[in-house]
């Protein structure tokens, strides 16, 4: 994770308005994601934003203590990056202590998936690019149960009457 400037960015509308403009982005490598084969590339939700800093600032040179950096960003008390089953146990055991449920990484994407096409039915690329699906199919197979059928004939009534209002 690094801060970014215009070269290699993902938000280019904001960089087209402000050049100078910085912001926090996650990227992992194709190794590095269970697809493989891309490049993902996220920025970092703004109200996360003071707790990175926060963390790195005061809490990770604390763990890497002299050791060499490696590049991970979060670490174990060793100072080495924690591995995906480390971060798996970690949330879920901090999960089940402040919410009384033991919940994973791969169990937020779900929630965050259902919730999204309930509240926003219309949008399952979104959605699909929010959980990184090379292929929109793969997220119609697994999310299109949370997607109820009445919404598309809304969705559908919702364009006819647009496009007749800007007709007449």
């Amino acid at each position: 994770m690094r801060e970014t400037g215009q070269e290699d960015c993902v938000r280019s509308e904001a960089l087209k308005a402000n050049p100078g403009e910085t912001f926090w982005q996650i990227y992992f490598r194709e190794e590095e994601i269970k697809v493989g084969s891309m490049l993902v590339r996220m920025v970092v939700p703004r109200a996360l934003v003071p707790l990175l800093e926060d963390y790195l600032q005061h809490h990770r040179p604390v763990l890497l203590e002299g050791r060499p950096d490696l590049g991970a960003l979060f670490l174990t008390d060793g100072g080495n990056p924690l591995t995906q089953q480390q971060v798996t146990d970690l949330v879920g055991r901090l999960t089940y202590k402040h919410a009384g449920r033991r919940v994973t990484p791969h169990l937020f994407r779900d929630i965050f998936a259902v919730y999204w096409l309930k509240t926003h039915p219309a949008e399952i690329v979104v959605v699909s690019k929010a959980l990184w699906h090379k292929n929109i199919q793969t997220t119609i197979d697994r999310y299109a149960w949370a997607f109820d059928s009445s919404h598309a004939q809304a969705r559908i009534e919702e364009c006819l009457e647009s496009e007749a209002q800007n007709r007449a």
